[in-house]
């Protein structure tokens, strides 16, 4: 993990910094190599006349940094594990304290990739948030002492336009379309409009003929609304444009009012199916069918939603979930990077396909 501040004590910083260059340097460029022992600290006091308070806090800082450790009777040596080699940054939105859904399954979906890769992850909640927080600063420190061998972004980062975080020579890659604003950023771009005529094949597949949709998005889209209302006629089924909203995943409790609307006693022609676009609408939508249907709510609606795997939340309802599995992204994402670096693309996007539940489970259980 990137140190939690940036140091600054010592009695010479100019000192220090010295010794902390020509330590990396060395293990950068493979002088050092993992497993190597240092010289002794006396050495260091005397190649660069530095008090051994200086040294010893110098050391503290590469250990802190993962760079080098320290055991008792066998002295300092290399990590096996270098981070400019085997360390990525993950650049999300949110705070450590109000996650989003996404950003909650990404961070697991991350555990499992980094285990299964035998890397190290350090996330930054940063993306929208101001440039002092203390992550913004930690992900400066990390850039800035090549801790890292590459950096992903959970959405193109927009709000670090030309800011050292997206301004330097690390592989980077986020999820989202190639956008002219950074030319050379690997992209992945997740087939959602794929997600969308599955539900709709699924839907055909089942007897749902009239059809709802609460569709994810930063602000209200007209356009989108239109497209889903588009490709619902081209499977037989009816999307009438007042059962389909597009509404911000952030006020989830705004699907409340339309829920109440679609299944109000008056509406005679309701919905027989309703996509959900979005998990956090789940709780809110399943709450109303039973407030407004008690037990016989399951039978009412079949309810289909995106979601991302792997899936943290378990619902007391019949569910048919679409969705990425985010685990599986940042491996490709992490491959992409290591490829990029070797040998740049002409055309870096890579289009992530979806999948169903029942692929999810059949995949956990071959690990």
């Amino acid at each position: 993990m990137v140190s939690q501040t940036v140091k600054t004590k010592g009695r010479d910083p100019v000192k220090r910094g010295e010794i902390l260059s020509y330590i990396r340097e060395r293990v950068r460029s493979g002088v050092w190599k993992p497993g190597d022992k240092l010289p002794p600290r006396t050495w260091f006091e005397q190649k660069f006349a530095a008090a051994p308070l200086t040294v010893q806090r110098t050391f503290q800082i590469l250990i802190d940094d993962k760079v080098l450790f320290s055991e008792k009777r066998i002295g300092t040596r290399v990590s096996l594990r270098q981070p400019h080699l085997a360390r990525y940054g993950v650049i999300l939105y949110g705070t450590r304290k109000l996650e989003s859904m996404f950003s909650r399954v990404l961070v697991k979906a991350i555990e499992m990739a980094s285990k299964e890769e035998k890397i190290d992850v350090d996330c930054f909640f940063v993306l929208g948030l101001t440039k002092d927080a203390e992550d913004y600063r930690r992900l400066l420190y990390g850039i800035e002492n090549g801790l890292f061998a590459g950096l992903f972004f959970a959405t193109l980062p927009i709000s670090l336009k030309n800011t050292p975080v997206v301004c330097n020579d690390l592989p980077k890659i986020a999820i989202g379309h190639s956008s002219d604003h950074f030319p050379g950023l690997l992209t992945i771009d997740l087939d959602t409009q794929g997600v969308v005529t599955e539900v709709l094949q699924y839907f055909a597949g089942n007897g749902c003929r009239r059809i709802a949709a609460i569709l994810s998005g930063e602000k209200t889209c007209l356009e989108n609304c239109r497209k889903f209302h588009q490709e619902a006629e081209k499977y037989g089924l009816e999307a009438p444009a007042g059962n389909v909203l597009e509404l911000s995943a952030v006020s989830p409790f705004q699907v409340r009012p339309l829920m109440h609307l679609l299944f109000s006693p008056d509406n005679r022609r309701p919905p027989e199916g309703l996509y959900v676009g979005d998990d956090n609408f789940l709780p809110h939508v399943i709450k109303i069918l039973r407030e407004r249907f008690g037990a016989e709510a399951e039978n009412k609606v079949k309810l289909v939603s995106q979601v991302n795997f792997p899936r943290l939340v378990n619902y007391d309802f019949p569910i048919k979930f679409f969705g990425f599995d985010l685990a599986d992204l940042f491996l490709r994402s992490i491959h992409t990077m290591r490829e990029f670096q070797k040998k740049p693309q002409k055309k870096p996007t890579i289009l992530f396909n979806l999948m169903d539940e029942t692929h999810i489970t059949r995949k956990e259980g071959t690990r």
